[in-house]
């Protein structure tokens, strides 16, 4: 069945009788005179007549056919029903990727990258034919920077121009950059083979951050870790019959500062009354240095700012950078946010970074006593950590149970848990604390004589999935009461623990030198070297240098072993 988009214009078909008209008129134009000297041409002209007649009848079919074919054409026709998907032209699908990672909010003023990406897709879709069809990708479906953001198809195979274009002005930059090679790897696997008329418009402000990760085919069905590069996902787009186009919207010689990091100076819980350092990581993308002052502020409030002069970007494209460190005064507790900011450019959005922490009043400690009531001349293993607590009893509040009340000890009403010389612990409590640790929470461990070093190993050790950092030596190693007492000794640089203990440089020892302690015994550790979470924070003066105090980063919290009483 045929129709037309334009019936009206099908009156123009009387047109096609002027033609007819004219040489009708032509042929009564003239008046026969008898003339004798037109014998001779009045013979050559019967001799060429039927030729001469048939070139007129084909010369008024031509110009009425003319007319006739105009007017169709300005109708437009069109065919419906089965004839028509057999006689129709080949329809075009246009998959549009449209980066929408946060660079693209650069401002020049009136136009951002995003604003003339959006105008570029416009006029893609402007363009479509009625059987045309269009898929709409966003590189970066974040729009809260509440987790990583991912591609994601906005609209897939829509025929409705007009309401792809009304979605296109609603659409946002993120606030996380994006990864082209995530959403052609999306593209790649999910663009249909055999339909004809194929075509990927990729547009960007080709950031080369955006360019450099590829991802892995995972659940496109390649083996699990395999990478494709952004040649390979082009050519696997390329494969399947789809031309691949890319749109450059980005700002030329565009150069932008930005706060990369704002965290505290020390990984540790934030008390009252402290003193805390905090330490803003500023990035330079442009071609030359530049100068600023990053402001710190609390809850809104400036506590001061810092003057740095950040390097420009290196060959590569690398950014520069530099580090502003402010000394915040003493906070109060409650939920605070500490904030740094840079003056700021085309991209405000990564010109202050935010930093929300619960301020303790202070840190719950739990002390396990393994050994409460030894006989003279010994002590209980905890009384001189609670003398070392007492000094700072405005900041630690410090509670005590022997190893028979830790088994009902509530684990989540403390910051930290130290073990002091305990000498076995429950399976279901070791199960308790690895919890405890992995959720941010602390725990010291403390070795002495009533600690069953394979009961320790199988419970903590876990061939280095549990909490300990190393593997202890089935027996300790004990001083003959003769002989001189290993001393501790510094190893590389200070760890935050020993601030304020030792000497800064990485081999001095500090005020300390002379006084370390003598310890009478001790076990020997054996740290598991490949486990980059350990680290070897002192060491003894006996000959293998053994391990005195260790850490373990585990999950989220850390774990100290002490490896004397």
């Amino acid at each position: 069945m045929s129709s037309f988009l334009h019936p009206f214009l099908l009156w123009g078909l009387a047109l096609a009788a002027v033609p007819i008209l004219i040489h009708l008129l032509n042929r009564r134009r003239y008046r026969t005179v008898r003339w004798a000297a037109m014998d001779f041409l009045r013979a050559a002209f019967r001799k060429n007549q039927r030729r001469l007649r048939f070139e007129n009848l084909l010369l008024l079919l031509l110009r009425t056919a003319l007319i006739v074919l105009l007017v169709l054409a300005l109708a437009r026709p069109f065919l419906r029903g089965r004839v028509a998907g057999a006689l129709a032209s080949r329809e075009n699908h246009y998959t549009i990727i449209l980066d929408n990672s946060y660079s693209m909010a650069w401002n020049e003023g009136l136009e951002t990258p995003f604003s003339r990406a959006v105008r570029e897709a416009s006029s893609i879709l402007s363009s479509m034919e009625a059987e045309d069809s269009a898929t709409l990708y966003l590189t970066n479906d974040n729009f809260s920077g509440a987790r990583p953001g991912i591609p994601r198809a906005v609209v897939r195979d829509s025929h409705d121009a007009e309401k792809l274009r009304s979605l296109l002005g609603r659409l946002r930059p993120s606030h996380a950059r994006s990864g082209i090679a995530e959403v052609l790897a999306r593209v790649a696997d999910e663009l249909p083979e055999r339909r004809p008329g194929k075509e990927v418009i990729l547009i960007t402000d080709l950031q080369r951050a955006a360019f450099e990760v590829g991802p892995g085919k995972g659940e496109g069905g390649a083996p699990a870790g395999e990478e494709r590069t952004i040649r390979d996902l082009l050519e696997d787009i390329i494969r399947k019959g789809a031309a691949f186009h890319v749109l450059d919207v980005g700002a030329e010689g565009a150069a932008n500062t930005a706060v990369l990091d704002l965290a505290p100076a020390e990984d540790r819980t934030l008390v009252e009354g402290n003193t805390e350092d905090f330490i803003a990581r500023i990035a330079n993308y442009g071609p030359r240095p530049v100068s600023l002052d990053v402001r710190f502020t609390v809850d809104g409030k400036q506590k001061g700012a810092v003057p740095v002069t950040v390097p420009p970007a290196r060959p590569g494209g690398r950014a520069g950078e530099a580090a502003a460190r402010m000394s915040l005064p003493p906070l109060r507790a409650g939920r605070r946010v500490i904030a740094a900011e840079i003056p700021a450019d085309g991209l405000k959005v990564d010109d202050r970074r935010l930093f929300a922490a619960e301020v303790r009043e202070s840190i719950r400690v739990l002390g396990v006593d393994g050994d409460p009531s030894p006989g003279p001349p010994r002590s209980p293993e905890t009384r001189y950590l609670k003398v070392a607590i007492g000094l700072m009893s405005d900041r630690i509040e410090f509670s005590e149970v022997d190893h028979l009340g830790f088994v009902s000890a509530p684990l989540e009403s403390y910051d930290m848990v130290i073990l002091a010389n305990v000498e076995r612990v429950r399976e279901s409590r070791v199960a308790a604390l690895e919890d405890f640790v992995r959720r941010g929470g602390a725990l010291a461990v403390f070795l002495g004589d009533k600690v069953d070093a394979s009961l320790a190993n199988r419970d903590f050790g876990k061939d280095g999935k549990g909490l300990f950092p190393g593997v202890l030596d089935p027996k300790p190693v004990l001083a003959e009461p003769s002989a001189a007492r290993v001393r501790l000794a510094l190893e590389g640089p200070p760890h935050p623990l020993l601030t304020g203990m030792i000497g800064t440089a990485p081999d001095s020892e500090g005020f300390w030198k002379d006084l370390w302690p003598r310890v009478w015994g001790f076990y020997r550790v054996t740290p598991f070297a490949e486990d980059p979470n350990v680290r070897v924070i002192l060491r003894y003066t006996d000959p293998p240098r053994s391990p005195a105090i260790l850490e373990k980063r585990f999950g989220r919290g850390r774990v100290l072993l002490v490896t004397t009483s």
